[in-house]
């Protein structure tokens, strides 16, 4: 099977692959430094979103750099961006401090 051919069957941007790819390789890493409990459910749809919205974030990064990147992130999925801007929102919000904290 050619290239060419792989692409007639797959229907997705480059960056959705690359950010499937991306979880794929985040959750074998994370099982594998035993972060993530593969009988956990809850841990494991976490540990993909964060693979998940890894390669997107970095493309917004190097988009800064290359105009090019920035219409390519623009022509992936909706569901892809959806992901990557819950789990950095979902990043920012759990480590900030607790406003009812006295320091």
């Amino acid at each position: 099977m050619t290239a060419g051919g792989l692409t007639e069957w797959i229907d997705a941007s480059w960056v959705d692959c690359g950010s499937f790819v991306t979880a794929v390789i985040f959750l074998i890493v994370q099982c594998c430094r035993s972060k993530i409990n593969l009988s956990d459910r809850d841990s494991v749809l976490v540990g993909l979103a964060n693979g998940f919205s890894l390669f997107p974030l970095l493309i917004m990064f190097g988009a800064f750099f290359a105009s090019t990147l920035a219409s390519q992130l623009a022509s992936a999925s909706r569901v892809t961006m959806i992901i990557a801007s819950v789990a950095a929102i979902y990043a920012i919000v759990k480590d900030s401090p607790d406003p009812t904290a006295a320091g």
